[in-house]
């Protein structure tokens, strides 16, 4: 009996060794983690299909993406592609996944000295078996919810 409560307190402690090594993060959690992704979306005219970007309805020279903080405008860094082959136009920005997942979740979208659209974006903090990812909880911009397209992994939103 003596021997079988050595052996059982034995492997408690090596269970318990190897769960605090295994979620140590100077051991391994650190390797496992996956930062949020870029947020790329297109603007569709909803009549008509037609890309606002690469038509050149809108100008890349006059969007801007901001937040506020501390009654501030804060820039959202982002990037513009046009793809001439597709014919399609895209806004880019991880930038603004990482503002999102630290905690801010509304942004506004300067197309134009005019048009000025609301985006709500909602990146969280997941961390489940030592392993932290950023999921999206929310997307919508003007209170449409944009899913994303898992063909060409662009959200979509009809303007």
């Amino acid at each position: 009996m003596k021997h079988n409560l050595s052996v059982i307190s034995t492997l408690i402690f090596i269970s318990i060794i190897i769960f605090q090594t295994s979620c140590d993060k100077n051991s391994g959690c650190g390797e496992c983690f996956t930062p949020p992704e870029s947020i790329a979306f297109r603007l569709i005219d909803k009549t008509d299909s037609t890309d606002l970007f690469y038509s050149g309805i809108y100008n890349p020279d006059s969007t801007f993406i901001y937040y506020f903080k501390n009654n501030e405008k804060e820039q959202i860094q982002f990037d513009i592609y046009i793809d001439s082959i597709d014919q399609i136009g895209f806004i880019s920005s991880r930038d603004i996944s990482w503002k999102s997942a630290g905690g801010q979740k509304h942004f506004y979208l300067e197309l134009n000295h005019v048009e000025l659209d609301t985006i709500l974006l909602d990146i969280v903090t997941r961390t489940e078996n030592c392993c932290t990812d950023h999921p999206v909880m929310e997307f919508s911009i003007n209170g449409t919810e944009l899913g994303l397209n898992s063909d060409d992994w662009f959200y979509y939103y009809l303007k």
